[in-house]
């Protein structure tokens, strides 16, 4: 018998109950990108072969997890508490690459758990001073995320 297409299940409670995601397939491929999953959850996967007159049992089970997705939004205000925009900030991984930059504010969907370095950039009479949110003056800094944070870079006005 030829297969036809596969049948996809999927099991987000440990395979304790299964979702039919895709009846038939319609061919032979053997990949399947799966969307709209929840992040920070294990789903497990069956499959089943479709023949023109009938279908397999299903396979063995095979399981895997989506990632944590974090928003990191960045804003800038003066020493005083006035609001600053059009700061630069500079994101990188763990490895030193730069990943991200903008302009506060500025927003970055990052991967949870990921170890990151914000770096604040200073521009004319506007100089880093410190993060609101731990009072420190180092910049760059490191961040791990695991959940939406946002930071405050807090800067001084030397023309004053």
């Amino acid at each position: 018998m030829l297969v036809v297409g596969y049948k996809i299940e999927r099991s987000s409670n440990g395979a304790t109950s299964w979702l039919t995601i895709k009846a038939n397939t319609g061919n032979t491929a053997t990949s399947y990108e799966d969307t709209g999953l929840v992040q920070n959850t294990t789903y497990s996967y069956r499959v089943s072969a479709v023949y023109s007159v009938g279908t397999s049992p299903p396979s063995n089970t095979a399981s895997a997890s989506t990632n944590i997705i974090a928003k990191l939004t960045v804003k800038s205000q003066f020493t005083t508490g006035q609001t600053l925009t059009g700061m630069y900030c500079e994101l990188r991984n763990s490895n030193g690459q730069i990943v991200a930059t903008g302009f506060t504010p500025c927003s970055f969907d990052l991967q949870g758990g990921s170890q990151y370095t914000i770096g604040m950039g200073s521009f004319g009479n506007s100089i880093f001073d410190y993060w609101l949110d731990t009072g420190s003056s180092i910049n760059p800094r490191t961040i791990t995320l695991s959940s939406n944070t946002s930071l405050i870079a807090v800067y001084q006005n030397t023309s004053s």
